[in-house]
């Protein structure tokens, strides 16, 4: 899309790459729920012949990734996502998994300007809460018999990191509203709500809840930085406190939050507990 410049916050967090895929490394490696959420939201899910796929927000293509050995090798694996450095590896990811590929840079609301009827299963992991608004146009792009599969988080997740940067921030003596930009996120779109705003899309909606957190224990709490400073960056365009938090003082204090509860009950934990949606059966009037 001509002109199209993605959010500073979101270049940030996410249009670094291999930051990215280290981040999910971590989650995966420090989940005490140890089944992959990705190949739980596709279970069930069957195709005998080539198929369209559309991935949205689709990054690297996590979730594309997890569509092998589910898809017949013919399919189409189309993603979306309005960082231009997530093509390279998105396409290499897919055409790794012998399916062809293609790769549209932009917001999500360039879905408008796809074909009605045309993809089998659609597909948005961790990041619907960016663009809800375009809700009401994923009926419009799927077959009948298509599947929209959504992957979010809980409101409830990382609430322990929250209240631990919340309290690092007044205690440089700086007022801060009463919640985050990554609160807000998931007041469009989350485990709480997310159920009742598929249903005025879709007939059937089926929901899975995955509950998990993340343990660190005191003597590997570097992988614990490395997470929150990729959950910060999402943060620092906020106007109220964005430059406390690129302080050394802030990260000194918050660290020695972090170690005091890791040492005192033998780990640093957050809930890390999301939800699958798989819905079906779109609701034909609304388009």
């Amino acid at each position: 899309m001509k002109n199209y410049s993605p959010p500073k916050r979101i270049q940030a967090t996410f249009g670094k790459v291999e930051h990215h895929k280290k981040v999910g490394e971590i989650i995966s490696s420090h989940s005490l729920n140890k089944q992959d959420i990705y190949q739980l939201a596709l279970l069930g899910l069957k195709y005998e012949k080539p198929i369209r796929v559309l991935d949205i927000g689709c990054g690297f293509g996590r979730f594309s990734q997890s569509l092998n050995n589910l898809i017949p090798k013919k399919s189409k694996c189309i993603g979306v996502d309005c960082l231009e450095e997530n093509r390279k590896p998105f396409l290499q990811t897919v055409e790794n998994l012998g399916f062809e590929s293609e790769f549209i840079a932009g917001p999500a609301e360039i879905i408008n300007q796809l074909p009605e009827n045309y993809f089998d299963l659609v597909l948005s992991s961790f990041s619907l809460y960016f663009f809800p608004e375009i809700l009401t146009d994923i009926p419009r792009i799927l077959k009948s018999d298509g599947n929209f599969v959504a992957i979010t988080h809980s409101k409830y997740s990382l609430q322990e990191m929250l209240n631990d940067i919340r309290t690092s921030v007044m205690s440089a003596n700086v007022d801060i509203e009463n919640r985050f930009y990554y609160e807000k996120l998931l007041d469009k779109f989350s485990s709480e709500n997310g159920f009742a705003l598929l249903a005025e899309q879709f007939e059937n909606v089926e929901e899975i809840q995955y509950s998990n957190l993340l343990h660190f224990p005191p003597e590997k709490l570097t992988p614990c930085y490395d997470y929150i400073d990729f959950r910060l960056s999402l943060m620092k365009d906020d106007m109220h406190f964005g430059n406390v938090i690129s302080d050394e003082n802030f990260y000194n204090t918050l660290q020695k939050t972090i170690e005091f509860k890791a040492k005192k009950f033998g780990k640093y934990i957050l809930n890390k507990s999301d939800t699958i949606f798989v819905s079906n059966n779109k609701i034909r009037s609304n388009f």
